[in-house]
């Protein structure tokens, strides 16, 4: 263990150095001056300042050598100073992710923006890969412990893992969360926000690190820089490359590092020092935190010092109450209060702060509700006048009263606090049922029963809660989030859920009844009025489902009119997309009902939504995405209408999107993807406006790039059903553009395709349905050809017409009910019984050949 020099008199020195017993007062004016200096001079200084003093030169010579120990001891958190790691270029892939830019870069790992590349769903992630470890190994053990303790935490303020895994190169990364936000100071600083907001805002800070804490993890490198505040004013706790295990150090445990990685502004005494760490390490950091948010400062000046100077600033030196250092914010109320709460959470020494997170976390709950803080214990005066402030009235008339009515105040005062005690405890106990216990056991199997009944018990705590909340909006907010909770786990279709669909909507419902109080009180409360979208849209998704449609319409209009009172006083990017997926959700809704006028104007309002984040974000490919697949959703909707040059004008107009994209990334799978739906959507278009050339040649186009997405995988399925399904509909194309001989070698091409996945897939109902369909068709078209043949040729086609159309009755006839067909494929099956006849018929004529 390494020694700390002394903090004032003489002590023991380190690595066998003797001090005298000079005062630390005499030494450390000398050895400032000598610091300060460069180091061939120091010599110099440190003479002209002793004047002859033996026995002070050699104690400051002492300092000096510690110096340069002291440069190793702390390292001070510069990452790129500890790793020497070579620049190199992005890669373009990192398993599904494809690499858009680098946001930031450190002695472990990059970190890039990414978005996900493989064709299953849109999503941008922040992604972490380590360095090249070759002279660096330990650091790669210490990446994949970070990668392994986001996987256990599961927190709404802590930003979460999306994906993990090694490239080919064998370096580790992982995705996870990408937050748009600011470090919680400049948040705090830009909005101007009053100190109790602060400390609300800081408060689910506290709640993220005691998270952490229960899951036996020490963060290690807590500061505003790894906390960001999102636009709708929820704070993520990031970066756990530093989280400490809370088990016995084993040899190999990569976080027992030699090297004491850490930011010397937030770090606590003892991590400066090298010694081993506890949960109070954290503690100190957030009571760091906490000072820089109530002061508007740091509670030591270490920025720019040097080793020794802050080891001293921060081991020795006792920092100023918030209160006395010059806050920027102006006074704030019961400042001696939480002057002692911040004070206690800095103390030197571990065991003084407070025990746990949870502890500093109910004293500024206490201070918010003008309440005794247990900081400031042991004083009955003290307690009187928080007493007297909350109840000014109650005193007065307590004052006139006789002498017993002291003790009753006495009596009252334990009562309340005993009952404020108990309150806080329910509401603990109520949190950890809904957010950790629950959610613990949502994947084991056979737990459904268990899960009933916490979600019943849940209900009956938090009800009590709500009965007691009063004008709290804090414990409503809370309140709000357990009753979303609660109704995802009775009936949300998304998630694992009870299917208690009734139960789901009136949690759902008591929510939003908490969040209208919440938006009543603070018009600009941005966070639950996303909520409150969100509450929205999964209400819908449940009416949806049971039938009730115009309930579900009136719930997604509810989170538009959510979505755009928030894009209304901060139209962030966040916000804006936000806003337009809940017209893009509202318009499929409509389409749903076939309400063909209301949903054009719905779609006509989300393509314009997204045209302008796109031109906000010219280099988004995401956003230009989202633009062309809205062109394609609208004209969809024109199509139904039979508007047709409206519906071909916005196919094209998706078509040019997803071209330049392609264009400008030749292996970008999804928008050669995205480019062949354009393509077979425009043919079809052109199918039912009688433009039978061109509609061949859009879909020939789209075959093609469904080839090449096929062969550059053969084992995707997916892949190789689009084929089928754009030969089948070329077939058709060609049929009605006069070319049968290619309808019909296509068709054949379109039911072989079909019928390997179905095969591949026999539960697959919809690859049934496909297949059955596609030979229906090539017997028809078979059929037609031999009607106009004699001979050989002609039996050739009746024979083949009526073997389809046998393969196409086996097929669909195993396909049951509850298969969605269209008009005309209703129709086409219909005549199936007396097409085989027919074709038997004629066989047996002698129509070429002989009967089989």
């Amino acid at each position: 263990m390494v020694h700390s020099p002394p903090l004032a008199g003489p002590a023991p020195g380190w690595a066998g150095a003797r001090v005298t017993s000079l005062s630390w007062a005499r030494v450390k004016p000398v050895l400032e001056k000598a610091l300060s200096a460069p180091a061939e001079d120091r010599a110099g200084v440190v003479a002209a300042a002793c004047q002859g003093d033996a026995d002070l030169r050699r104690e400051v010579e002492e300092y000096l050598r510690y110096e340069t120990c002291a440069q190793g001891l702390l390292p001070l958190t510069e990452w790129s100073s500890s790793v020497a790691a070579e620049e190199e270029p992005p890669p373009s892939h990192i398993g599904p992710w494809r690499i858009l830019r680098q946001i930031g870069r450190g002695g472990m790992g990059v970190v890039y923006v990414a978005e996900r590349d493989d064709g299953e769903y849109q999503q941008t992630a922040a992604l972490k890969l380590v360095r090249d470890s070759r002279r660096t190994s330990g650091f790669v053990e210490l990446f994949r412990h970070e990668r392994q303790t986001l996987a256990q935490l599961n927190h709404p303020n802590i930003a979460h893992l999306l994906d993990g895994g090694t490239t080919a190169a064998g370096r580790p990364y992982y995705a996870m969360e990408y937050v748009e936000g600011e470090p919680l100071t400049e948040y705090c600083r830009n909005l101007a926000l009053s100190v109790p907001s602060r400390i609300r805002l800081f408060l689910h800070v506290c709640d993220a690190v005691s998270h952490a804490h229960r899951h036996l993890f020490i963060h290690r490198d807590l500061k505003p820089g790894n906390i960001l505040v999102t636009a709708g004013g929820e704070p993520k706790l990031l970066d756990f490359g530093l989280a400490k295990v809370l088990e016995p150090v084993r040899e190999s445990d990569p976080t027992a590092s030699a090297i004491p990685l850490l930011t010397p502004a937030y770090a606590s005494p003892e991590q400066i020092r090298g010694e081993p760490l506890t949960t109070a390490s954290d503690v100190y950091s957030l009571g760091v935190i906490l000072y820089e948010l109530v002061a508007g400062a740091l509670p030591y000046k270490v920025q720019g010092q040097g080793p020794f100077q802050t080891w001293t600033a921060v081991c020795e030196q006792v920092p100023a109450s918030p209160s006395a250092a010059a806050p920027v914010h102006g006074r704030y109320p019961n400042a001696p209060d939480l002057d002692s709460i911040v004070l206690k959470a800095l103390r030197k020494e571990p065991e003084q702060r407070y025990a746990s997170v949870d502890a500093l976390a109910s004293d500024l709950e206490f201070y918010l509700a003008g309440m005794p803080v247990g900081a400031r214990q042991g004083s009955a005066l003290y307690r009187l006048r928080r007493f007297v402030s909350r109840r000014r009235w109650a005193v007065l008339v307590a004052t006139a009263a006789l002498a017993g009515t002291c003790i009753s105040l006495g009596a009252i005062f334990w009562e309340q606090r005993q009952a404020a005690l108990r309150f806080q405890e329910l509401r603990r106990f109520a949190h950890a049922v809904v957010f950790e216990l629950h959610d613990s056991i949502e994947q084991l199997p056979g737990s459904t029963a268990a899960r009933k009944l916490l979600v019943e018990r849940s209900l009956e705590y938090l009800r009590s809660l709500e009965a007691s909340s009063g004008k709290d909006l804090t414990l409503k907010w809370e309140l709000a989030e357990a009753y979303k909770r609660i109704g995802d786990a009775q009936g949300n279709p998304e998630v694992a859920n009870l299917g208690d669909s009734a139960g789901a909507l009136d949690s759902y419902a008591r929510a939003r009844g908490l969040l209208h109080q919440i938006t009543a009180a603070d018009r600009g409360n941005v966070t639950a009025l996303k909520t409150l979208a969100a509450l929205d849209r999964a209400g819908a998704g449940i009416l949806s489902a049971s039938g009730r449609q115009r309930e579900s319409l009136d719930l997604l209009r509810d989170a538009v009119d959510a979505l755009r009172q928030i894009a209304l006083r901060s139209p962030t990017p966040e916000i804006r997309k936000a806003l337009a997926l809940s017209h893009y959700n509202l318009a499929l809704s409509l389409n749903q009902i076939q309400d063909w006028p209301a949903a054009t104007r719905e779609w006509q309002t989300t393509l314009g939504l997204f045209e302008d984040i796109a031109r906000a974000q010219p280099g988004n490919a995401n956003d230009r995405r989202n633009v062309a697949l809205s062109h394609k959703r609208l004209a969809a909707v024109y199509l139904e209408q039979r508007q047709y040059s409206e519906a071909i004008a916005h196919y094209q107009a998706a078509e040019q999107i997803d071209r330049a994209r392609l264009l400008g990334e030749p292996e970008n799978s999804a928008a050669r993807m995205d480019l062949s739906f354009d393509l077979s959507d425009l043919g079809l278009a052109m199918l039912e406006s009688h433009r039978y050339s061109e509609a061949v040649g859009h879909l020939e186009g789209a075959v093609a790039l469904r080839r090449e997405a096929a062969a550059a995988d053969p084992d995707d399925l997916r892949a190789q059903v689009s084929v089928g399904r754009s030969l089948d509909r070329l077939a058709r194309a060609y049929e009605l553009a006069g070319q049968l001989d290619r309808a019909i070698e296509t068709s054949r091409q379109a039911a072989s395709t079909m019928a390997a996945a179905r095969r591949h897939d026999p539960a697959n109902k919809d690859h049934l349905k496909d297949a059955g369909l596609t030979f229906l068709r090539l017997g028809f078209l078979c059929r037609a050809r031999a009607a106009g043949r004699k001979g050989d040729l002609a039996a050739a086609d009746w024979r083949s017409a009526q073997t389809a159309f046998e393969m196409a009755a086996a097929m669909l006839n195993e396909l049951g009910g509850g298969v969605n067909l269209t008009e005309e494929d209703q129709q086409r099956i219909g005549s199936m019984t007396a097409a085989i006849e027919d074709c038997r018929r004629r066989l047996l004529r002698g129509h070429g050949g002989r009967s089989e």
